[in-house]
């Protein structure tokens, strides 16, 4: 008995000297939740990848523990593989079984699809979408990419710079695509340009070599890839072995050193603009993750920073977190200063180019 005593008297000791000799423990006070609603499976799972890549150095170098002033944050996961059906069932379960404060989701389609359901529910939504509309379905939504217009913008006034007067447009069937596609065309027409083959493609087609022999025989000076990811760098070679030998111009979705090598040197000499990151974040992130960032990368590595900073700022409900978001201070992001005005991310563009089989970046003249 006396021997118990003893120890107990010794454990005791142990534990007030441990408790006095350091910092007090964390009280976790509360526990605020996102969601993650991505393609993490499925023809667009690499942008899942890239996506949950730029959250996950979001939070090693800003919240490794997942604890900021002493409330945790969980992240919940939904894999939609780029279904906006699926991605529609995610939000719903996200908002009425995992009570989250705040979603993130991929994708101008389903930022539609889910967003009404979002706005029913109050909850903010991070959308990486392009096309206008997405933060038009929900005034809670907050657009976490460059709009479809200014893309396509750039990448016609690019084409015009570079002398190009005839244009092959081959686009797929998504909200995203057809509204870059849209803003293209307006530009380069508007510039004297013209269009010599507008089509259309599903996102699931593979076999495209009649549409490659079609831009051969159009007498095209340039090609507009606007196809899907995972598709690209398929029509690219179908139409390099047609025997197209004029100029190639891309969606953000070469924006991926994946689909570039998936090409066989086939998109070599591609161009295309998309968010841009310092020379620090692509180093910190090349060392963290063994490759360098994509748009994806970017653009959720911002969106993760932003969810940090609105819970560091004490910041917990869905009202709170979307007040704290639409007029949200300037923070350090991956393309540098980054804030959020009117509901929309400041991003700078950049032009990127396939050279040798690498993505090289440059500044937009």
């Amino acid at each position: 008995m006396k021997r118990l005593v003893t120890l107990f008297t010794f454990l005791l000791l142990f534990l007030l000297s441990a408790c006095s000799s350091g910092s007090e423990p964390v009280q976790i006070s509360d526990e605020v939740r996102f969601g993650m609603i991505l393609p993490l499976t499925g023809q667009t799972s690499s942008l899942g990848d890239y996506a949950k890549e730029g959250v996950d150095l979001a939070f090693a170098e800003a919240a490794p523990d997942f604890m900021v002033n002493g409330t945790r944050i969980k992240l919940i996961y939904e894999d939609d593989q780029g279904v906006v059906k699926n991605a529609v069932s995610a939000a719903a379960k996200l908002i009425e079984i995992d009570k989250v404060s705040a979603i993130m989701a991929a994708r101008s389609s389903v930022s539609l699809g889910i967003g009404p359901i979002l706005e029913k529910a109050g909850i903010p939504g991070l959308m990486v979408a392009a096309v206008p509309a997405a933060i038009d379905v929900n005034k809670y939504a907050l657009r976490f990419w460059v709009s479809a217009e200014v893309e396509g913008r750039q990448l016609a006034e690019e084409s015009l710079r570079r002398g190009y007067q005839k244009v092959a447009v081959v686009t797929a069937l998504d909200d995203y695509t057809l509204s870059v596609n849209d803003a293209f065309q307006n530009t380069f027409i508007a510039a004297g340009g013209k269009i010599v083959m507008d089509e259309r493609v599903q996102i699931t087609d593979r076999d495209m070599r009649g549409l490659a022999l079609r831009v051969v025989t159009s007498k095209a000076d340039l090609l507009f890839n606007n196809t899907s990811g995972g598709q690209m760098a398929l029509f690219a070679k179908q139409v390099k072995e047609a025997g197209f030998s004029g100029g190639s111009v891309a969606n953000v979705f070469l924006d991926s050193q994946d689909e570039v090598e998936a090409a066989s040197g086939a998109l070599d000499g591609t161009f295309s603009v998309s968010p841009a990151a310092t020379d620090d974040f692509v180093q910190r992130y090349l060392k963290y993750h063994g490759r360098k960032p994509t748009s994806y990368s970017i653009i959720w590595y911002d969106g993760a920073l932003s969810l940090i900073n609105a819970v560091r700022n004490d910041m917990r409900t869905p009202k709170q977190i979307f007040s704290f978001l639409e007029n949200m201070d300037t923070i350090s992001g991956a393309g540098g200063p980054f804030t959020i005005r009117d509901r929309e991310g400041d991003f700078v563009m950049v032009l990127k180019e396939v050279v040798a089989g690498t993505i090289v970046t440059s500044e937009l003249p």
